[in-house]
């Protein structure tokens, strides 16, 4: 029986200790899983450290004619290229990247000599007309959507696919991870499932490629009925025994009566899971009420992540973030009403044109969010990379960027790696260094790793006991100098992903 080998590869540092199901993986599968006589396998590097020899076992000994590599921009590139390399290396089966990398960048994707397709935005129906085509031996690859590939050496760039891909939960073939399934729920006691409830994202981040990959959708945010989204709750409840729901949209609540028309089903059907929300703005919690807040806790919201950035104004502005910092600072004071949710907060540094004086100011900001709410989480600031087209992309070229010119250049752009662009200083770089450290000493990241190993929790509360007086006496000084302990704090880093 032929086959398609669907493989998602390895991340930076947060992604091998947070490990949830490829979703992507299992939706762009959907229409695939449903042809007779193909079959169709996810590798997941993240999960399996021996991937190259399972790899270079499944090349040799199975009927694999298409490998396709979700590819993210960032690590994962490298990665991917790797990957693609190995498969090439052993025999000529044909090889398909999707995702916001090759979503962004075709061009520099077929340029790579181990890639032979990439398909731009949403691809469930685009992938599977793929394997529709490659198995009829025909060359009629211009009818695809979104697809990129090469002809007469010459690249074929297809539009990006402007129509969001609403997908039946029935439909979503699962049975791809649940022979390993239990292997994402070993780091952490909760069992936790990524889903989706909404498609898209109305907002213009200046650092986000969502803008880009949404620009031509005359509908920039779309949600799914609340009965939807209930329904496949209650089916990954039933069949998996999942007791914590983490939403994955962009944007979660651009109506903030989606989710509560989620809420009041759950609560409905007596549904007994957590919640986790990634995708919640600083103006869409101020326009939120009591009512709302209490609605949340009821049904059993732990975590919402929410995207403050900056202390700074002027990069708020930069960014086009469209909120103030006072905003941040008084939804902050809000959410502290609301003991049983706990805001995790969103920070990115290395902007353009920022400043120390810019940092100190996000410095202060982040201490002054920890005290206003103890339950808080701070996330270690990210770097900021410089995405193909976002809108801060080509202030970065101005400032001396250098786009990667290689895979091997892009494993150096991790955000939480110590990235040193063209535009820092030193001081500037210890100043970011120490924020980093600064988010996992003052904030209540106990709450956060409770569900996590022993080890895990016996080292962060070890250090942070030893290091939050050493940490305060930096930030009210001012003081990132002799930062001898950052390199102490990535060995630690590096064992805890162990």
């Amino acid at each position: 029986m032929k086959k398609v080998l669907l493989i998602y590869p390895e991340l930076g540092f947060v992604g091998s200790y947070v490990i949830n199901v490829p979703i992507s993986l299992v939706y762009v599968a959907s229409k695939v899983s449903e042809m007779p006589d193909i079959e169709i396998e996810i590798l997941d590097c993240r999960i399996e450290h021996n991937w190259k020899e399972i790899l270079l076992k499944k090349i040799e000994f199975e009927d694999i004619f298409l490998v396709g590599i979700s590819v993210m921009s960032g690590i994962p590139v490298a990665g991917a290229y790797a990957i693609s390399k190995i498969v090439k290396g052993v025999k000529n089966i044909q090889v398909v990247w999707g995702g916001p990398y090759p979503t962004v960048l075709p061009e520099e994707t077929l340029k790579l000599d181990v890639v032979d397709f990439c398909i731009r935005g949403f691809g469930s129906e685009s992938f599977a007309k793929l394997v529709e085509t490659l198995i009829a031996g025909s060359d009629n690859l211009h009818s695809i959507d979104g697809l990129c590939f090469k002809k007469n050496n010459e690249l074929v760039i297809g539009q990006i696919n402007n129509t969001f891909e609403f997908m039946d939960y029935k439909k979503l073939p699962y049975k791809l991870v649940e022979p390993f399934l239990e292997e994402y729920f070993k780091s952490n006691k909760k069992r936790v499932f990524p889903i989706y409830t909404s498609c898209g994202c109305p907002y213009n981040c200046a650092f986000c490629i969502s803008p880009v990959w949404y620009k031509d959708n005359k509908q920039k945010w779309v949600p799914y009925s609340a009965t939807d989204v209930v329904n496949h709750i209650e089916h990954l409840v039933k069949n998996y025994k999942v007791n914590f729901i983490y939403f994955y949209d962009d944007d979660t609540f651009v109506d903030v009566s989606h989710f509560s028309s989620i809420a009041k089903e759950m609560l409905k059907r007596k549904l007994k899971v957590e919640i986790g929300v990634r995708g919640i703005r600083v103006n869409e919690v101020k326009k939120m009420s009591d009512v709302d807040f209490k609605l949340l806790e009821e049904v059993g919201v732990r975590y919402i992540h929410i995207g403050v950035e900056s202390g700074s104004q002027k990069i708020l502005n930069l960014m086009k973030k469209g909120i103030t910092v006072e905003q941040s600072l008084e939804i902050n004071r809000m959410l502290a009403k609301y003991p049983r949710l706990t805001p995790m907060y969103n920070i990115l540094c290395g902007i353009p044109t920022e400043t120390i004086d810019d940092l100190k100011e996000t410095a202060l900001f982040m201490k002054r969010l920890s005290e206003e709410n103890p339950n808080c989480v701070i996330f270690s600031p990210g770097r900021f990379i410089p995405y193909p087209g976002s809108k801060l992309y080509d202030l970065a070229i101005e400032h001396g960027f250098k786009p990667p010119s290689t895979p091997a250049q892009w494993s150096n752009l991790d955000q939480e790696s110590r990235i040193f662009m063209p535009w820092y200083t030193e001081d500037y770089d210890n100043y970011i260094s120490m924020l980093s450290m600064a988010a996992y000493t003052i904030s209540n990241w106990e709450s956060y790793l409770e569900n996590y190993s022993l080890k895990i929790r016996f080292i962060y509360k070890v250090t942070k006991s030893l290091y939050k007086p050493v940490i305060s006496f930096r930030i009210n000084r001012q003081f990132p100098g002799f930062l001898l302990e950052y390199h102490i704090f990535n060995l630690l880093k590096k064992f805890i992903a162990v």
